[in-house]
């Protein structure tokens, strides 16, 4: 998982590695009708730098970042600034001792639910006393639409190294470039319960608690697993700066590329800072 951090007031983000590939280079292959290999290594930079792009300018992670927010104070709503929200690690601050603590999680509510998701101060609870340090307050958290998975036809278990799931979440899947495992019943756009969770291992049942997918292959391609897919006109405008990048990639600048109308008009529902 990739990590970030992010200050309160300021939103200054430390650089970082991305999260596993928003796609698979060989459908942006196909999109770009690349039949050959040397752009390969090419190609895979410019999808992390189409990536980048889009989540700069949407406020949103497409895929799992682990996050650090750092804060001088606490606040009865504490929004975060990277989304969709997915967990809350932990809160840490800076006690009047001037040792540092862990908020119980009682303390606090985690709202998942908006476009911006935040920590609230949970009914009747109060905030633990700061010595007042500057960033005294430090929330650790996990954002983003969706998360790379590989299949073990072996073992039978889906493994996801970015996060860990909790049996009964619900969850879809993708694939890109290449296809889901033989011999199984899943598929884009549908619901699965997610069962036998042991570390970054499970799997999948078409039923709460029920029996297990089982499959005999261990698919091509790359698949991909959220409580919240990407939608399909943020993966095209992916595609679309990709292609932009690569066909002009020794004329155009990041400048240019801010003004391709088609793109903009689809980030526009997307950005988060036009909520209010």
């Amino acid at each position: 998982m990739a990590t970030e951090s992010t200050h309160s007031g300021t939103a200054v983000a430390s650089g970082a590695s991305v999260a596993g590939l928003v796609l698979n280079p060989d459908e942006v292959k196909d999109w770009l009708r690349v039949t050959h290999t040397s752009d390969d290594t090419l190609i895979e930079a410019l999808i992390q730098a189409a990536m980048r792009h889009v989540e700069g300018e949407i406020g949103r992670k497409l895929m799992t970042y682990s996050e650090t927010e750092y804060r001088d104070d606490f606040a009865s709503e504490m929004p975060l600034p990277n989304n969709p929200l997915q967990s809350v690690a932990s809160i840490v601050y800076v006690s009047t001792a001037g040792t540092t603590a862990t908020a119980a999680a009682s303390l606090y509510d985690v709202d998942t639910n908006n476009v911006i998701g935040a920590v609230r101060l949970a009914y009747g609870q109060t905030w633990p006393s700061l010595r007042g340090d500057p960033d005294g307050v430090r929330i650790t958290y996990a954002a983003g639409y969706e998360s790379e998975i590989t299949f073990t036809n072996a073992t039978e278990l889906v493994s996801c190294a970015a996060r860990t799931f909790t049996n009964g979440d619900i969850v879809r899947l993708r694939n890109s470039g290449g296809a889901f495992p033989t011999a199984s019943s899943f598929e884009a756009n549908k619901d699965y319960y997610v069962v036998g969770v042991a570390t970054n291992d499970f799997q999948l049942s078409l039923t709460s608690g029920g029996a297990a997918i089982t499959f005999t292959s261990d698919g091509t391609g790359t698949s991909y697993v959220g409580e919240q897919m990407i939608p399909d006109d943020l993966r095209v405008a992916v595609l679309m700066v990709i292609a932009d990048m690569y066909e002009n990639r020794e004329a155009l600048g990041e400048a240019k590329l801010l003004v391709n109308p088609t793109v903009e008009r689809i980030l526009w529902h997307y950005r988060t800072h036009l909520v209010t």
